[in-house]
């Protein structure tokens, strides 16, 4: 016991003296020469190293004043209130694409929430590029649907579906959807690239339907690519559920 005791003397001795070391260092370094004392022997370092303790020295003061603006800013930073403005974004709004009276809903809501904590907010209305009319229909029945941007102009496209999952180039292998009409899923991918998928697989068109809330899906298509239209949810879930059934269906 007394030899393991003594072990973990020296080894404590050698901690607090390696720091003292580090300390003396910093502070007696001369233009050319930095002399650690110690009981052992005599450390000499040269200019280069004087620099690097004195840019150690330097960072570290840098980092311990990031450290307590970063300190302050979590101060401020409200938990329950963060998490309510995404719900209230992300579940009670929902999905906030362009044009749409959801964003612009998002918008009031945000501008609510700046004017609370003391800024002027105000909503710009600018011009938009990119929206179109447009119709998906099985036989009479029109689907509530909505124009992806960049969707080429066509005087009307009737084919086959064939459900394509998420529309990955895997889920395309294992499918035929040469000159018919891609069904697709929303999510995990971008639409760009689902519908580029589409389009080296062969579609004619795509139909993708929304993974959430009650309004049609709309993204954004290929330029000089293939059609693509937005459906809701609802409606898709009924179209994957008939076709799960082995029933065939036809868009226009």
């Amino acid at each position: 016991m007394k030899r393991k005791l003594l072990s973990v003397l020296m080894a404590s001795c050698l901690v607090i003296g390696s720091s003292s070391m580090a300390l003396a260092a910093e502070k007696d370094c001369t233009n050319d020469l930095c002399i650690i004392h110690d009981k052992v022997k005599v450390l000499k370092c040269t200019k280069d190293h004087k620099h690097r303790l004195t840019c150690y020295k330097t960072e570290k003061k840098e980092l311990t004043k990031l450290e307590k603006d970063e300190q302050k800013l979590l101060k401020r930073v409200n938990v329950k209130r963060a998490l309510k403005d995404m719900s209230v974004l992300s579940e009670k709004i929902g999905p906030r694409v362009t044009t749409t009276e959801e964003e612009y809903q998002s918008a009031q809501y945000i501008q609510k929430q700046f004017k609370k904590i003391g800024y002027k907010a105000t909503i710009e209305s600018f011009q938009y590029a990119g929206s179109a009319t447009g119709e998906v229909k099985e036989g009479d029945t029109a689907l509530t649907s909505r124009v992806f941007s960049y969707s080429p102009t066509t005087t009307g496209i009737t084919a086959e579906i064939v459900y394509c999952g998420l529309g990955s180039v895997d889920e395309f292998a294992n499918v035929d959807v040469k000159g018919k009409i891609a069904f697709i899923q929303r999510g995990t991918l971008t639409y760009v690239e689902k519908v580029q998928n589409a389009i080296d697989a062969g579609a004619a068109a795509v139909v993708m339907y929304n993974n959430s809330g009650t309004t049609a899906c709309r993204g954004q298509a290929v330029a000089d690519g293939i059609p693509a239209m937005g459906i809701t949810m609802a409606d898709g879930e009924a179209l994957v559920a008939r076709l799960n059934a082995g029933e065939t269906i036809t868009l226009s």
